[in-house]
């Protein structure tokens, strides 16, 4: 009786041990599935637009995701693979976070001096670590380990640490939707960050199954944070946009009341819109130069607006570059070759779509 106790208490722990295998190595395939997952939508959406923002964007999570793969790959095909995919994935690693430094520098831009010290420091320390590997591969003395992996995490949790955080407070004067957007994503690379230092630190405990979970639940757990921020659904648009609802109503409302007042309409149609799209100014134009109503805008800007819209084409968003740069947003209306003109941020080509629509509708109900 005694000896069938034990074997029935061997055989839970072995399933308990098998079941722990089972569930780190299904997560770890479905954290890597969605990686790719989200970098192919967002690679979709740079294809679509050739916006440089969203193309250091997709490069970022693109680079991640291949991060990823190549992790997963090497666990199948075993030491040799791994080691000779090093060199490709120190490189990759770090060219996400540079991508994200771009993105950065392409929506709020660095000092040239700045930009050019940190790509010199990312290209040195994936000249280390490679150089780290090539000579002495897993047999590197431990204090040369230790530099080459602190250099490592620490310059790649800078490049994105840095950015998540400026996304983060510029989040505060955006549209709602602009604002849970940025700030998902803002999460999501300090999530990442968190989790490499937490790594570093507690190393000694890698070999422990709990701690194999956690961080396997950790990990899954930034996948929705990266999806809201990179490529969010409507449903989760339309849910963040709740709250705005009473502003469309309110500005639908205003259509009925002003409209015997042409110049009235014009200049509270082009409030609401600012209002709604989060807008730093912008123009209402009726044919190509009559202007019927301006607002926030200094007379060369508005020379600007008329001729975005003078050779726009079917265009709805059009760069304006500059520093920082800008952007026009504009909605045809289907009266007198009128247009709602505005005149936009860095963020609105890559988070404004939403507010692009919504712009859209609103003119269309200007119109009627």
């Amino acid at each position: 009786m005694q000896r069938l106790t034990e074997q029935l208490v061997a055989s839970v722990t072995v399933l308990e041990t098998v079941s722990q295998g089972v569930f780190i190595t299904v997560s770890q395939y479905a954290t890597t599935a969605a990686f790719a997952a989200i970098a192919v939508l967002t690679v979709r959406d740079w294809l679509a637009t050739r916006d440089m923002s969203r193309m250091y964007l997709a490069l970022a999570i693109g680079s991640l995701a291949a991060v990823s793969i190549l992790g997963q790959v090497g666990k199948v095909l075993g030491p040799a693979f791994a080691s000779a995919s090093a060199y490709v994935t120190i490189t990759v690693f770090l060219v996400s976070g540079l991508a994200l430094l771009l993105f950065r520098h392409a929506v709020i831009p660095l000092k040239p001096r700045t930009l050019r010290l940190v790509v010199g420091i990312v290209v040195a320390t994936g000249l280390l670590e490679i150089a780290v590997q090539a000579i002495f591969g897993r047999t590197a003395p431990r204090p040369l380990q230790l530099v080459a992996a602190a250099a490592f995490v620490l310059v790649w949790s800078g490049c994105v640490g840095e950015p998540s955080v400026r996304l983060w407070f510029a989040a505060r004067r955006r549209t709602v939707v602009q604002r849970a957007r940025m700030r998902a994503l803002s999460l999501g690379y300090l999530a990442i960050v968190a989790l490499l230092l937490a790594a570093i630190f507690t190393a000694s405990l890698a070999a422990q199954p709990a701690f194999q979970i956690g961080f396997a639940l950790a990990t899954i757990a930034i996948v929705p944070l990266l999806y809201a921020g990179f490529v969010p659904p409507a449903w989760l648009r339309r849910t963040w946009r709740q709250s705005e609802e009473d502003k469309f109503q309110q500005a639908t409302r205003d259509i009925v009341l002003f409209a015997a007042d042409p110049g009235a309409l014009a200049q509270r149609s082009l409030e609401w819109a600012i209002r709604l799209t989060g807008a730093d100014a912008g123009l209402f134009l009726s044919g190509a130069r009559t202007i019927l109503a301006t607002q926030g805008l200094a007379a060369d800007d508005v020379a600007t607006l008329q001729a975005a819209a003078a050779g726009a084409g079917g265009r709805t968003v059009i760069p304006l570059g500059g520093i920082p740069p800008r952007s026009v947003m504009m909605a045809r209306l289907h009266v007198n070759d009128a247009a709602i003109v505005l005149l936009g941020g860095p963020f609105t080509p890559v988070f404004g779509t939403d507010e692009e629509a919504w712009l859209q509708q609103y003119a269309a109900m200007v119109s009627t």
